[in-house]
């Protein structure tokens, strides 16, 4: 017999329970926001709420799970629990990676530059979406390991981010 399962979703500082129903019908608590879900490829799905739809890419591995929707990437982080230290959530040391396999369109940033968190470092082309790779955080470009044209595999680092203090 199927159930509600439940899990902790966290994104940057705000957590999150989410609980899907066997029909797909998913609700994200605080908020009570409901949508439906429904598969469309291996990676593809469409999501339905009350007031909208829209299409979103999920690239997941581990516990982290990358969304990309509305040309927005979402990392978050996925447990069953809540987490005891709340923070956002780490990259790999400070490479920021490919969300899913894509073709680098343009490269925005060049080593030794600022950049504020939120800037659009590096755009993407998957499936016919532009995907922007944003700057998590504060910081200076270090090392760039991509260039416009060429194909990457999701998880292939892209560019090293420093943080500023």
């Amino acid at each position: 017999m199927s159930r509600t399962r439940a899990t902790i979703v966290r994104l940057g500082e705000r957590e999150f329970r989410v609980e899907v129903e066997p029909d797909l019908t998913v609700t994200i608590v605080p908020g009570e926001q409901r949508a439906q879900i429904t598969r469309l490829t291996a990676d593809t799905y469409r999501v339905v709420t009350a007031s909208r739809a829209w299409h979103v890419v999920v690239a997941a591995s581990g516990s982290r799970v990358q969304v990309v929707a509305d040309g927005h990437v979402f990392d978050l982080e996925v447990g069953s629990t809540p987490s005891r230290t709340r923070g956002a959530m780490r990259h790999d040391g400070n490479a920021l990676a490919a969300p899913m396999p894509a073709r680098v369109r343009e490269v925005l940033v060049k080593e030794g530059q600022s950049v504020a968190a939120g800037d659009v470092l590096v755009t993407l082309e998957a499936m016919t979406m532009e995907l922007a790779v944003r700057a998590p955080r504060d910081g200076r470009v270090v090392s760039i390991a991509c260039r416009p044209g060429e194909l990457v595999s999701q998880g292939v680092p892209l560019l090293e981010l420093e943080g500023t203090a």
